[in-house]
């Protein structure tokens, strides 16, 4: 996701603000992280495909997606300053997809201070 913000023409001068971004999703994450295929792989084994779940009508990666979402987050808050999230030097943010094929989705982000 990007890390810079383009405020909109009536929101005003976004120098010092918190953004809150949001994820309306049951299959993925919003995540502010380093090394994502390591997650990927610990998440890979703590919650196989696959593995007779009751729910899997959608597909073997459907139920493992919505218990991977439920033990992650999808929503993050992140600090603006000058303009620009205020990440560490290795953070980025990620939407982590934990199906097999992803499709779009919508963000949400609300914006606090100013």
């Amino acid at each position: 996701l990007p890390t810079s913000i383009k405020p909109a023409p009536e929101s005003g001068n976004l120098r010092r603000c918190d953004q809150r971004p949001h994820l309306s999703d049951t299959a993925k994450t919003l995540l502010l992280s380093w090394h994502l295929l390591s997650l990927e792989t610990f998440l890979g084994r703590l919650v196989p495909e696959g593995d007779g779940y009751r729910h899997s009508m959608e597909g073997p990666d459907d139920m493992p997606a919505h218990i991977r979402t439920a033990l992650t987050q999808t929503s993050e808050q992140i600090p603006i300053n000058q303009g620009r999230l205020a990440l560490g030097t290795w953070q980025g943010v990620y939407l982590w997809e934990h199906r097999q094929r992803g499709q779009s989705r919508d963000v949400v982000v609300h914006i606090v201070g100013g």
